[in-house]
């Protein structure tokens, strides 16, 4: 049977990884709690087991946050494989570093997980071209996802390859993107003031605080990049601002997925680390390798 690709594209690509890939510095080591994402052997168990736990996982919706236009099979397809593929993420880290299943964000942990840590860039010292492509034929099978399942993880990671051409379209205007990011950071902004509407609206949320500016930074980058983008690139969609909340339930346990998860300001940034890191065209490669098998049953 042929093996799965979605982990590893989903997981490996989404690190920050050094620029020179296979090329392993003198007296190079890595540090004690990395150790387990450099044993080939722990990784692909670790994959296989969260393929496992999302082939039995059930999924619904309970809040839906689109737009009435935006309420389509399409972009609610796109929004489930998202938040599939980040509770994956959040697994494989946890299984990886604890020995156990968790789905907390791995930057909110106590400590943070170490993949997200600093340091984190030298395990592409370790994983070599031919270690990749090892560790992309490994068990770890999907094809006892569900169809609805691998259908959803495709189409968000169809997603994610596509707008590798609006990031690239972004270039020269990164004058005016890093002023966007830097209202981020920026405390006279407020950026999530859709989660916390009150019953009088946005006028309440004003009085509640007078002294920000409400700022939605999806809505401005997807205009900067619908101002920028070559005529041949269709203009982003509002549906990719923001979406639905699911709960999964995994061995009877229910993961209330309604963490704020922002399309198009993750995908611009997935896009931008990859350039930085030079590993932009290795990324592309496993997500075509990844969506083409979630696409077919398998041999």
């Amino acid at each position: 049977m042929r093996t799965a690709l979605l982990v590893f594209s989903v997981l490996l690509v989404s690190i920050a990884v050094s620029p020179a890939i296979g090329e392993r510095a003198p007296g190079f080591a890595v540090a004690d709690r990395l150790k387990p994402y450099a044993d080939p052997k722990i990784v692909a168990d670790s994959g296989r087991t969260v393929i496992q736990l999302l082939a039995a996982a059930k999924i619904e919706s309970v809040a839906n946050g689109l737009d009435p236009d935006c309420n389509t099979p399409e972009v609610e397809s796109f929004y489930r494989g998202m938040h599939l593929a980040h509770l994956a993420y959040y697994l494989f880290l946890s299984r990886q570093e604890v020995g156990r299943f968790e789905d907390s964000s791995p930057t909110q942990t106590e400590p943070p997980r170490a993949f997200v840590d600093f340091g984190r860039n030298s395990l592409l010292r370790v994983w070599t071209p031919s270690l990749l492509l090892r560790l992309l034929n490994t068990a770890a099978s999907i094809d006892d996802l569900p169809a609805d399942s691998r259908s959803d993880l495709a189409r968000f990671l169809a997603q994610v390859r596509e707008f590798r051409a609006y990031q690239v379209s972004l270039r020269p205007a990164d004058a005016e993107l890093q002023a966007l990011y830097g209202r981020l950071s920026d405390e006279k902004y407020l950026r999530h003031w859709r989660l916390f509407l009150p019953d009088d609206g946005v006028e309440g949320i004003r009085r509640q605080f007078p002294d920000r500016t409400l700022f939605n930074f999806d809505e401005e980058l997807r205009t900067l990049v619908n101002t920028v983008r070559p005529p041949d690139l269709p203009a982003l969609s509002k549906c990719y601002e923001a979406g639905s909340a699911f709960r999964i339930v995994i061995e009877d346990r229910a993961i209330d997925s309604t963490k704020l998860l922002l399309p198009i300001s993750y995908m611009v940034r997935f896009w931008d680390r990859r350039e930085a890191e030079g590993t932009a065209d290795l990324a592309d490669f496993l997500l075509e390798q990844a969506i083409s098998r979630l696409q077919s049953k398998g041999d």
